[in-house]
């Protein structure tokens, strides 16, 4: 199966896993109606400590959108290109700890282009696609976490051609909580280090590395 088509059924299941959730919901709440609770008075450490045991146990549905910079880099020749980018992102948060989610990314502008002792504009295009399933360790409002992943990279319009390449792919981040629903995002990842780059110089080694923020909404 290929990364796109995986990329767009990650899409499709994380679609269906918000229907469940607020399907969910919403019979929790009918059934609330039809129940006479008893008053019980409960201390508040024991209400707040079930309240986020229900919370780690559910499934979190988020979108995040936001920019980054791509650097491919030849390190025998010490060329390199580098451009911005746009990029969503859609996610479940298994639990406190796990997530999976999918990424989607595009350049807008030029690309610029670095080497033998020259610098100028290429109209070259990177488009990314990939899956990551996140490891976080939540600290207050402060949540960093490790990306471990499978991506896939494209080139259009370099030197006339396209150049395609997947990668294994892992970086780090740190999230900060500004409420219940917002939260905004660094990370850095590295997305290809191998010999060539598509069907160009195959005996090089060469870098893809990309950093940036965005800003998330959790349903």
């Amino acid at each position: 199966m290929s990364i796109k088509r995986t990329f767009a059924r990650m899409f499709y299941l994380l679609f269906l896993s918000q229907l469940s959730l607020y399907a969910a919901n919403a019979k929790q709440s009918t059934k609330a109606l039809s129940i006479i609770t008893p008053i019980v008075e409960m201390p508040s450490g024991a209400s707040s400590k079930k309240q986020r045991s229900y919370s780690a146990s559910s499934l979190h549905p988020y979108l995040s959108a936001g920019i980054m910079h791509l650097r491919l880099k030849d390190k025998d020749t010490k060329e390199r290109i580098e451009a911005n980018a746009a990029f969503l992102k859609a996610g479940v948060a298994l639990n406190r700890y796990l997530s999976l989610e999918a990424l989607i990314a595009s350049s807008f502008g030029n690309s610029r282009y670095k080497g033998y002792g020259t610098s100028k504009d290429i109209n070259a295009r990177f488009k990314q696609y990939a899956l990551y399933l996140k490891a976080a360790y939540p600290m207050k409002n402060l949540n960093p976490y490790l990306l471990i992943g499978a991506a896939q990279h494209k080139i259009t319009r370099f030197m006339r051609n396209t150049q395609t390449q997947n990668a294994f792919s892992y970086g780090i981040g740190l999230a900060y909580a500004i409420n219940d629903t917002l939260s905004i995002e660094a990370f850095y990842k590295q997305d290809y280090n191998a010999k060539g780059f598509g069907n160009r110089a195959s005996q090089d080694a060469i870098r893809l590395t990309s950093y940036g923020m965005n800003l998330t909404y959790t349903f």
